[in-house]
């Protein structure tokens, strides 16, 4: 695909999507993490700046699009940038990965939660915690991480291998 038809399927994809509406794709445990309902707030701005961003960088949004070797990555990485085009009312990333999901994910990776980490560490989405017997192809792993960061460890089999960008290897 060239640089000119890549511009192209971005922008008619912008048109086709604004108007659709995408049900069970806020995930509130990462975006409501302090209960605050913010499902219905979208920043127009930011979503523009990301626009005109990728606009601006073409031709090298385009590029790293060629060095992906497959289909289904070419597809994630365009998902990706229409999402932060139109945000969540608009795109669903993943087909499969809905709020229901997630949740589900989340209760799932919340039984392994031991208690807080001896790592002193907390950030916008709270305090690490400590989490035993995460099941792995051979055996079990501790780690210590947010639990939706085990969920998304859980739930997906792209993620089940590598996530916080740490590969877990039985020990």
């Amino acid at each position: 695909m060239g640089l000119q038809e890549f511009q192209s399927d971005l922008i008619q994809s912008i048109y086709t999507h604004i108007y659709d509406r995408v049900d069970d794709n806020f995930d509130y445990l990462r975006f409501s993490f302090d209960g605050v309902d913010r499902s219905n707030q979208i920043n127009l701005m930011q979503h523009a700046q990301a626009l005109t961003f990728v606009l601006d960088n073409l031709a090298s949004f385009h590029a790293a699009s060629l060095l992906l070797s497959d289909a289904a990555s070419r597809h994630l990485y365009v998902q990706l940038l229409k999402y932060r085009f139109l945000g969540h009312p608009h795109i669903r990333i993943k087909e499969d990965m809905t709020w229901t999901r997630i949740k589900a994910m989340y209760e799932k990776a919340a039984s392994y939660a031991a208690g807080t980490s001896v790592l002193e560490f907390s950030g916008n989405f709270g305090e690490l915690q400590h989490h035993e017997n995460i099941p792995v192809e051979n055996g079990t792993v501790a780690i210590d991480a947010l639990t939706l960061n085990v969920a998304y460890g859980l739930g997906s089999e792209n993620h089940r291998q590598y996530y916080l960008g740490v590969a877990l290897f039985e020990r």
